[in-house]
């Protein structure tokens, strides 16, 4: 095929238009790319039949934030003057497919729609405080290969960094887009013939790329929308099998997400997380979708946990041992207990300080734990519930 992509010298770009005049039949490109005004003129006089855009659901979704030329993909389609024009998406909303017929189709399309179902991917959520710590553990017993989606590149890097200490250098790697061409090369080539292999990644390791037997897929930090999420974890089970789609899912997240209204595509991905009911077809709702027979998630299976088990065990302690411990007597102890633990179960520590004052401090934003007072300044104790006033006549 011929592809015109950014970067290119003028003679590479020569020998593309060069190969189409020889008859070439398929052109590649992006939407950054074709923003060009003189390439658009030459590629008008290709007489191009059939415009194909995969992966429509980035007009929606990217276009109106970080990547605004997939906007522009209207007009160029009336520049190129093309008759025939198809766009396609495994995951897209009602409001999704009408924001991509707006800027593609001026609000004119025909869709096509078959089942949103992946029945492979089996679906659980991880409710945790400390997620670093969650994503350890997590990526200890699942099964590999495994992605750990995390939001930023701070963050793939800094998840990567925890997780070497535990399986090596080897076994470890982050990708993002402020890698080089060469280090995101390199990356994939070292993670696509492995089968042990933990990658931390972002958005960035996504769409187009295609290793079939990813056994597990953990979001370190949620999407901002379901499509986002399913789209994500949907990197899993390409070869047909089961794959885990496991969301660490903290109260912060809880507290995120409600800052949006409730029946907002920002919101979705809360009720997947908090959902008392299957958790594939809450996905499904959301896109609008089939009614499905569940496949398997963690609350079909009756599997699910609903607390956070890290905080449950700090809560724990300071009921045990209400007003004797400071935040740093508290934190010393709680984490030489729970690296005891984890030494019989992992034959290494894996705790540190900063884990456990994460969870205190996430105690006293709940006001589940408070400082006391004198005579027990600087204590921590159960905080007292406000009893409820009964009104009487």
């Amino acid at each position: 095929p011929v592809i015109f992509r950014g970067s290119q010298s003028p003679e590479e770009r020569e020998r593309q238009f060069a190969a189409l005049e020889n008859g070439a039949k398929i052109i590649l490109a992006n939407p950054e790319v074709l923003q060009s005004e003189s390439l658009i003129q030459r590629l008008a006089k290709a007489n191009i039949s059939h415009l194909a855009i995969d992966e429509a659901h980035c007009v929606s979704e990217w276009g109106d934030s970080f990547r605004p030329s997939y906007l522009t993909l209207g007009s160029i389609i009336k520049k190129l003057n093309i008759k025939t024009i198809t766009a396609f998406t495994a995951t897209a909303s009602q409001s999704v497919l009408s924001r991509v017929a707006e800027v593609l189709f001026e609000g004119k399309a025909h869709i096509v729609r078959s089942e949103s179902d992946r029945k492979n991917i089996l679906y659980y959520v991880k409710r945790c405080v400390a997620k670093q710590k969650a994503a350890l553990e997590s990526a200890i017993v699942e099964q590999k290969p495994l992605i750990i989606f995390c939001s930023t590149r701070n963050r793939a890097e800094k998840t990567a960094k925890n997780l070497i200490g535990f399986f090596g250098p080897d076994k470890v790697k982050f990708y993002h887009a402020g890698l080089a061409k060469e280090e995101k090369e390199a990356v994939e080539k070292w993670f696509f013939p492995k089968s042990d292999a933990i990658l931390c990644a972002t958005c960035a390791f996504g769409m187009g790329v295609d290793k079939k037997d990813i056994k597990t897929v953990i979001h370190l930090d949620p999407p901002p929308t379901v499509e986002a999420y399913i789209q994500e974890a949907g990197r899993g089970g390409r070869d047909g099998s089961n794959a885990k789609g496991i969301l660490l899912w903290s109260p912060k997240d809880l507290y995120e997400a409600k800052k949006h209204p409730e029946g907002s595509r920002q919101r979705a991905l809360a009720d997947f997380a908090e959902s008392k009911t299957c958790r594939r077809q809450v996905l499904l709702d959301a896109l609008n979708a089939e009614q499905a027979a569940c496949s398997g998630c963690d609350i079909c299976e009756k599997s699910h946990i609903d607390f956070a088990e890290d905080e449950s065990r700090v809560l724990d302690f300071f009921k045990k041992h209400a007003k004797s411990y400071d935040m740093e007597e508290a934190t010393d102890t709680i984490v030489k207990t729970c690296n005891e633990k984890a030494a019989q179960k992992y034959k290494m520590r894996i705790w540190e300080s900063a884990d456990i004052r994460e969870i205190i401090q996430n105690l006293l934003f709940e006001k589940k734990i408070s400082i006391s007072p004198n005579p027990w300044k600087g204590k921590i104790s159960i905080a007292k519930r406000k009893k409820k006033k009964i009104k009487t006549r």
